[in-house]
């Protein structure tokens, strides 16, 4: 997974704002997953943000397959990057230039892929 995905996502929901997006996963007996991640802010009784509730679900080969190149693309960048903080800025100028090109933002982009659109 390219650090910009995850910056991305702190990003987002830093903001208070729900996230949906693809994440590649690790499993324990070292093989990969994808899923189509939800994380939304909760809030308690007072108001404020009191934590964030996430929900996986598989997603489609159709998006995954869509998505996988400019993750590969976004990694490649990170890994020619002279740090961890270059390499997540690289990465997620990368993803903004992708979203531009589609006149597209992320979460309609990925929403869509998971929709089969």
């Amino acid at each position: 997974m390219p650090k910009g995905v995850f910056k991305f996502v702190w990003m987002t929901i830093k903001k208070e704002k729900e996230f949906f997006g693809f994440v590649k996963n690790l499993s324990r007996d070292g093989r990969y997953y994808w899923v189509f991640a939800n994380i939304t802010p909760e809030y308690g009784v007072n108001g404020k943000l009191s934590g964030y509730l996430s929900v996986r679900r598989k997603p489609p080969v159709s998006a995954t397959e869509a998505i996988e190149p400019i993750y590969q693309q976004m990694l490649q960048l990170e890994k020619i990057a002279s740090s961890d903080k270059v390499a997540e800025e690289k990465s997620i100028e990368f993803l903004q230039q992708q979203l531009e090109s589609l006149n597209v933002e992320y979460q309609d982009l990925v929403i869509n892929l998971f929709n089969g659109k």
